[in-house]
């Protein structure tokens, strides 16, 4: 029954841990230095471009970065919140700010051009569903017949909130806290383009081998520590579930890590689905080898040995199905993929970089199937 599923796993997994001794490790140690910046110059006319905002930015901060120069308005709130606003209409952001000149809320509304995490204005509940994961609270209000309202926790630190029209369409993005990076479109063909990427690539050297990369590729967004697949949530990324692997292996659970390591690749194998740039695919073979490279031979071995073990026993790969299937698609927005793929070495990686129009729930149902070998139905 579980043929499939071994032959193509085992093998990956007996591939990466005998070939990791003979592949360069990573720079540890090593002093970064960015890359050099391009010697051209920026492109003039239509193009889209990154920009990261925060919660809780000082006014300076946020003008420096959406490039305006322009003050808030103030106005004389009576719950002494609201302090003032930088409205931008042509590009369909508006910044809000409390007593302490604090920014509290970032809204974007038409004639935004670009996304939050994947949501564009204009799109379905379902397509925002797709990529913002399912609301977390209905806040829509009674006297508004066939609008909606929702919030999303889009992970720990940051919550959107979503509105949509009659016609079930997303007209406003209000961000609430946390961090988003987001693109839009400069149109003024005349008008030259800032460079607004969030960061160069970084060179990195160990003896005769050079290494570019961009920050934030592979990495890791929460330490579980070593933990039982069913404490896991929807908030686990690859990277946190790779980096968690280790740590089980030394505490001497490795049929933990090895389903740990069943439940990542399953993850990575929807992302990489769903991230329109193919190239950032090979995220997953990456991180196998970062994972146990660094890992002694003889615990390489054992991690091995016991994979094969476990995945023999109906029991486990049981366990996983149920695990994968309670989790649900996830949610979370994949850029320490997004950031590995040459799109992030060539231009904005962001612009477009979720397939919305993808069925979330039917991909994920497939690739247990596919990859695990699951049932239908348990």
């Amino acid at each position: 029954m579980y043929d499939r599923y071994r032959q193509a796993t085992i093998s990956l997994i007996y591939m990466a841990l005998t070939a990791v001794s003979t592949l360069p490790l990573a720079a540890l140690g090593d002093e970064a230095k960015p890359a050099p910046p391009p010697a051209e110059p920026l492109a003039t006319g239509t193009e889209a471009t990154s920009i990261q905002v925060v919660v809780g930015d000082s006014i300076e901060s946020v003008q420096q970065a959406l490039h305006t120069p322009i003050n808030p308005t103030i106005t004389a709130d009576a719950s002494k919140q609201f302090a003032g606003q930088i409205r931008l209409p042509e590009r369909g952001i508006w910044v809000f700010f409390d007593q302490t000149s604090k920014a509290y809320q970032f809204r974007f509304d038409a004639p935004f051009g670009g996304d939050i995490r994947g949501a564009k204005i204009g799109a379905s509940i379902e397509q925002v569903n797709a990529v913002l994961g399912a609301p977390t609270r209905d806040i829509t209000f009674p006297h508004s017949p066939g609008s909606k309202s929702y919030l999303y926790r889009v992970d720990p630190g940051t919550e959107i909130r979503c509105d949509f029209d009659q016609n079930q369409r997303l007209a406003t993005i209000r961000v609430l806290t946390g961090t988003v990076g987001f693109v839009e479109e400069n149109t003024n063909a005349g008008e030259p383009l800032v460079d607004h990427r969030q960061a160069a690539p970084v060179m990195t050297r160990q003896n005769t081998v050079t290494r570019l990369t961009i920050p934030g590729s592979l990495a890791a967004t929460h330490n579980l520590g070593c933990v039982a697949l069913e404490a896991i949530d929807k908030s686990a990324q690859p990277p946190d579930l790779y980096k968690a692997i280790p740590q089980c292996i030394t505490a001497g659970r490795y049929p933990d890590a090895v389903e740990l390591f069943m439940l990542a690749g399953l993850e990575i194998r929807f992302d990489s689905t769903r991230v329109t740039d193919k190239t950032a695919g090979q995220a997953g073979q990456v991180m196998i080898m970062n994972t146990f490279s660094p890992l002694p031979q003889e615990q390489r071995q054992k991690f091995a040995d016991t994979f094969n073990v476990l995945i023999k026993e109906p029991k486990t790969l049981t366990q996983v199905c149920e695990g994968a299937q309670k989790l649900g698609p996830p949610t979370y927005y994949p850029e320490y993929m997004i950031l590995h793929g040459i799109k992030a070495f060539t231009g904005d990686p962001r612009v477009s970089a979720i397939d919305t129009a993808m069925n979330g729930q039917a991909v994920w149902t497939r690739i247990q199937h596919t990859y695990l070998n699951c049932p239908t139905s348990l």
